[in-house]
């Protein structure tokens, strides 16, 4: 009997929880959102930890991609031998694959360009994530590369987007 009510109960909730879910949806594709990325530089000098702020906005093409651009700062503790390496702002575009199941739960990859206050790059990315109408968060590994100084950051990236 107990596992009965457990059982209703559960049912109720996520029943209770899915209605509201749908009746968030979003009316449009476009997006605004930060991300917060937690990673190691790695320069010509010297390895240091680093934080990175981004602000960015986009479009969702269907479940299944989306085309994010924006502007981030990224700073790092300086560690003795490091002499030029406090950190650099950049511009960036990405594009998001994603596969997002009817539960709101998704898997994607990002791939990305960028130019920055230290030359120019690329950025490559993977994680998991959860929809919940206009609300997305989502938490992955990120690598950003920038070729002319040989600037690597490696590190977990948390995002959060709201569809609007």
């Amino acid at each position: 009997m107990k596992i009965s009510k457990i059982s209703l109960f559960t049912l109720a909730l996520i029943f209770i929880l899915s209605t509201k879910v749908s009746a968030e949806e979003s009316s449009s594709n476009w997006f605004v959102g930060s991300r917060l990325n937690i990673s190691t530089l790695d320069d010509e000098v010297d390895s240091s930890s680093s934080i990175g702020i981004d602000v960015l906005a986009g479009y969702q093409f269907g479940k299944f991609l989306k085309l994010m651009v924006g502007a981030g700062s990224t700073t790092t503790s300086q560690s003795e031998s490091a002499k030029d390496s406090d950190g650099f702002t950049s511009l960036f575009a990405t594009v998001r694959p994603q596969w997002e199941f009817d539960s709101g739960f998704l898997v994607y990859i990002d791939v990305g360009v960028l130019t920055s206050s230290e030359g120019d790059g690329g950025k490559i990315g993977y994680g998991l994530g959860y929809n919940a109408g206009k609300h997305e968060i989502t938490v992955g590994y990120e690598t950003t590369i920038i070729d002319t100084r040989d600037i690597d950051t490696s590190g977990v990236a948390l995002q959060y987007s709201y569809h609007f």
